[in-house]
């Protein structure tokens, strides 16, 4: 995750304590979480589904890179092999050539043909 993008996340999750500190835990898709984990997987779910309407409105060039590389960052990090494969959450990731995009990798990654 980018230097910009995590000090943005720590000053949000910073206000959401009430007090200048931040909340401990947070709702996740296992449960409980920390604040910031709850926070990255929420940026994940945003970033990844505005590609799948951008994809469906043939607007992908509307998509920020950086976004999509940042919400894969957050993917490669929190996405254990426990959460993938048959009657997992996630299927295995999909190859994809090098010279994909960052939307692409991150939707080759979550289990999902890019494109």
């Amino acid at each position: 995750m980018g230097a910009d993008l995590r000090r943005g996340c720590a000053q949000g999750a910073s206000r959401l304590g009430g007090r200048g500190r931040p909340a401990d835990r947070g709702p996740g898709a296992l449960g409980l979480v920390p604040t910031p984990v709850a926070l990255a997987g929420f940026v994940l779910e945003v970033v990844a589904h505005t590609h799948d309407v951008a994809a469906g409105i043939g607007r992908t060039d509307l998509l920020d890179e950086r976004l999509g590389h940042a919400a894969l960052g957050i993917a490669e990090r929190f996405l254990p092999a426990a959460l993938r494969g048959s009657g997992a959450v996630f299927a295995e990731p999909v190859a994809v050539p090098a010279t994909a995009g960052s939307y692409e990798r991150l939707a080759a990654f979550l289990g999902r043909a890019p494109g």
